[in-house]
């Protein structure tokens, strides 16, 4: 029975990693929270209205590529549950959380933007590889 639960389990965890939907409806979410939690620190760029509880976002690709998270701010995104709970549908592990800004700021530049955000979580995704555990030990 608990080979069977195991199984169950990885076969779950596999169709929702491949779940490109699903994935894509998370990180939006992701993508609008933050922008929330900018527009009511005031710290949007110009060019990005957020229009309040329908969590409607206008602006270009660009402007909202000029969205810049620090440790600080995404350390306050951190104690809001539902930043927690949509990286966990993410498949980042609460555990992992703590640690997520310093490893998606992969250029060291003490601060990520929306797509250091995007693409980091998207790598981060489902079980470390053979080629992620090289690449750090590199």
């Amino acid at each position: 029975i608990l080979a069977a639960a195991k199984s169950n389990e990885l076969r779950l965890k596999k169709d929702r990693l491949a779940n490109q939907k699903l994935f894509s409806e998370k990180m939006v979410e992701l993508v609008k929270l933050v922008c929330r939690e900018q527009s009511k620190a005031g710290l949007l760029p110009p060019g990005i209205n957020y229009e309040g509880a329908d969590t409607t976002l206008l602006g270009s690709l660009d402007s909202l590529m000029e969205v810049q998270l620090t440790p600080e701010f995404f350390e306050d995104l951190l104690k809001i549950p539902e930043f927690q709970e949509v990286l966990q549908d993410l498949d980042i592990l609460s555990e992992e959380q703590q640690d997520l800004f310093d490893t998606l700021d992969v250029d060291g530049g003490g601060t990520i933007d929306l797509e250091e955000l995007v693409q980091g979580v998207a790598k981060l995704r489902g079980d470390a590889r053979r080629s992620d555990i090289v690449s750090v030990s590199l």
